[in-house]
């Protein structure tokens, strides 16, 4: 089972978050905190405007804003982090002070370190079952995580750990079912396979260069209903690639049952 972590995450996207944050430091420049009205005026809600909290909620997550006091005596000021952000003119520093913006909320960092996600955003038909299964969100919400998480990658300009420009949308239509053969070397793995399926789920699961000292290579993916894997792997690879093929095995598992669950149905009003 996946580690445990909450389901909460921002409403925006880092930018529209850096864009509000920017408002409150161009209403005081001195940094010192301010009434929630204050705040909330700046940004042109009411003063109990659930946009107004909302906003605050996310600027907090993405580790742009913090609280001082409590109830009627609490303020708001952009965090020490932020402040650095907006004052200094070097792109090198803001770029990377942008990524580690966008990856702070919780469940954010826990799908890019520890489910995998920054080897490669799984397509969103299984990023979102992940989402509901793993992860024990709502339709609706694993939608909108989907959007924010991907429009903060492409923001951040962060790249999948093994350098690949990994798409972040499904493979084209027009991609080959599968591709030739390999041949088979002592201690790796070359192969391609393709196991017929029904349904029409398809993803991009993972790849993984070479290495100069021999590390593995992996082209997993579903297309059409179909398990298509090219690999060049050692040992640690081979274990890795069949957590893959079990993850899609799931996957596939599901929408097959899927297709039952309709046919039951037309029987049942034919």
């Amino acid at each position: 089972m996946a580690e445990e972590a909450s389901t909460r995450f921002p409403f925006i996207s880092l930018e529209k978050a850096l864009s509000k944050a920017q408002q409150l430091f161009d209403g005081d420049r001195s940094g010192k905190a301010m009434a929630v009205t204050t705040a909330f005026e700046l940004w042109g809600y009411s003063p109990k405007s659930s946009g107004g909290f909302q906003t605050t909620g996310a600027l907090k997550y993405y580790g742009l804003l913090e609280d001082e006091g409590a109830n009627a005596e609490r303020k708001l000021k952009l965090t020490g982090a932020a402040r650095r952000y907006f004052l200094d003119e070097r792109d090198e520093i803001r770029a990377d002070m942008i990524a580690e913006f966008a990856l702070n909320p919780p469940l954010f960092r826990v799908l890019w370190t520890k489910d995998g996600w920054s080897e490669g955003i799984p397509a969103d038909t299984v990023a979102r079952s992940h989402l509901k299964i793993e992860r024990n969100l709502n339709d609706q919400s694993s939608r909108s995580l989907l959007a924010i998480f991907k429009e903060n990658i492409r923001f951040a300009g962060l790249k999948p750990s093994a350098g690949q420009d990994t798409p972040l949308e499904s493979p084209d239509e027009g991609e080959p079912l599968h591709k030739a053969p390999e041949e088979t070397e002592r201690g790796k793995v070359m192969a391609t396979t393709a196991s017929a399926v029904p349904g029409s789920l398809r993803a991009f699961a993972n790849v993984v260069p070479p290495s100069p000292e021999g590390g593995a290579a992996i082209d997993a993916r579903i297309v059409d209903g179909r398990v298509i894997i090219n690999a060049d792997v050692d040992l640690k690879g081979l274990r890795k690639l069949r957590r893959q093929i079990a993850m899609f095995e799931q996957m596939l598992s599901m929408e097959d049952e899927e297709d039952d669950d309709t046919e039951k149905d037309k029987g049942a009003f034919s």
